[in-house]
């Protein structure tokens, strides 16, 4: 996301880049830098590692600009050349980190941020998801709803987890607690709603799916429904993490 400082929004995330990372960052190096001259910061978050705060030439940045004067293929562009900056991320960090930073151009501060962390763990988990609901897919067309409402629930769970990650270092295993997480999620709504009662439905279900220690009151009907909106969940986890 980038966003320019001219809200409260913006003016408050500048301020607090400044005073979080920016200038204890410039006091720990001993640097005479004033804040006029802090042309470009990028500051890291990576999980389980210190916060790494880049200034000026050392913050590194891809952008899609508009320039100022024609620019032939190969041509060094500075930001003298640049007239607005239409979007803004760091060139090869960590896909697990989350970051925050800006450039100053014109007088105008661009600010770009996405906190999102662990995106290449998530990925790696949404993968293992579309596995476990081609597996429930195959036993749905068998017939078999138990095995295919157990592997329905295990790729339910790891499209939440996925979406866990991207805020958390370390989220709950409890299967319960996770629930409850995602209800509250869904609730306030980062998720579609029936997405998370499908997760609740199915948690339901697994005893009887898995352990045989009751009938199965499941139609096939409604089985195919669950699965389906766990292919939503899967989808949704995607978009939300960014790959």
């Amino acid at each position: 996301m980038t966003i320019e400082p001219d809200n409260a929004f913006g003016g408050n995330l500048l301020e607090q880049i400044f005073d979080l990372w920016v200038e204890p960052e410039l006091e720990r190096r001993g640097a005479s830098l004033r804040r006029h001259e802090v042309e470009r910061v990028l500051v890291i978050l990576a999980p389980g590692r210190r916060v790494r705060v880049h200034i000026n030439d050392e913050a590194r940045f891809v952008a899609h600009a508009r320039v100022s004067r024609p620019v032939a293929e190969g041509e060094a562009v500075t930001l003298a050349d640049i007239d607005e900056i239409e979007s803004l991320r760091p060139d090869g960090i960590d896909p697990d980190a989350g970051w925050v930073g800006f450039v100053l151009l014109g007088g105008t501060y661009r600010i770009a941020f996405d906190f999102r962390r662990n995106r290449d763990r998530a990925s790696r988990l949404l993968e293992r998801a579309e596995e476990f609901v081609s597996t429930a897919c195959d036993a749905l067309e068998g017939n078999r709803l138990g095995p295919c409402i157990e592997n329905a629930f295990a790729a339910a769970e790891l499209a939440v987890l996925a979406q866990m990650y991207l805020i958390e270092d370390k989220p709950t295993r409890d299967h319960a607690e996770r629930r409850r997480w995602w209800r509250d999620w869904t609730g306030l709504g980062n998720a579609p709603n029936e997405q998370g009662e499908a997760l609740a439905q199915l948690g339901k279900l697994r005893r009887a799916a898995r352990y045989a220690e009751k009938k199965l009151d499941a139609s096939r009907e409604e089985v195919t429904r669950l699965v389906d909106l766990v292919g939503d969940m899967i989808a949704h986890a995607r978009g939300a993490s960014g790959w």
